[in-house]
């Protein structure tokens, strides 16, 4: 039996996965430890920035809207399984 090489598509979904989580948390995390330092340039800003500010603070929510996209692009049994359950409803 030879050796597989390469990324198989378990892994290669997991490491998607992850990277949509660093990518999406990445900007949280950062916007939390800046207002975290400087509390005042936060209670500072006017509308519109604060209301950016605040979109990207939600930045982590997208993760779980991204992983059925990842699941779906990368599991032929996930996709089948969407199917029957939407074909019931």
């Amino acid at each position: 039996m030879r050796p597989r090489r390469g990324l198989g598509r378990t892994s290669c979904m997991l490491l998607a996965i992850n990277l949509v989580f660093i990518f999406t948390f990445t900007p949280f995390m950062a916007l939390e430890l800046f207002k975290a330092a400087k509390p005042d340039v936060v209670h500072a800003m006017s509308e519109v920035p604060l209301a950016i500010f605040n979109l990207f603070l939600k930045s982590h929510l997208l993760n779980s809207a991204a992983n059925p996209i990842v699941y779906s692009l990368c599991d032929v049994s996930f996709r089948r399984q969407c199917r029957q359950f939407l074909k019931r409803r």
